[in-house]
């Protein structure tokens, strides 16, 4: 069974001493090679909008997903051959 471990809010903490603990604490749970090898952590901020106390958090993560960009425009390329052979075939590229 694995052990319950409550994580640390960050009460001042520098980020570096912050996410070590989290990341030992995650360790605890789910070592593993795969974990070693694949897991990463990111930070979450919260932030009282109030009293503007901010609470910092860094959780494991194992995907990451990312935005591609998508392009709108396309390579077009056209071969110009005359008929008569006179002219070397000419090579053009349009981006639309």
């Amino acid at each position: 069974k694995k052990p319950y471990i409550e994580q640390p809010d960050s009460d001042g903490r520098p980020d570096r001493e912050l996410a070590d603990i989290w990341w030992r604490n995650h360790l605890r749970r789910e070592l593993s090679i795969m974990v070693a090898l694949f897991t990463g952590q990111y930070k979450s901020e919260l932030t009282c909008a109030t009293c503007g106390y901010a609470s910092a958090r860094f959780e494991p993560f194992s995907t990451l997903t990312l935005p591609l960009p998508e392009d709108t425009k396309r390579n077009i390329t056209v071969v110009m051959i005359s008929k008569s052979g006179a002219v070397s075939p000419l090579k053009y590229s349009v981006r639309v």
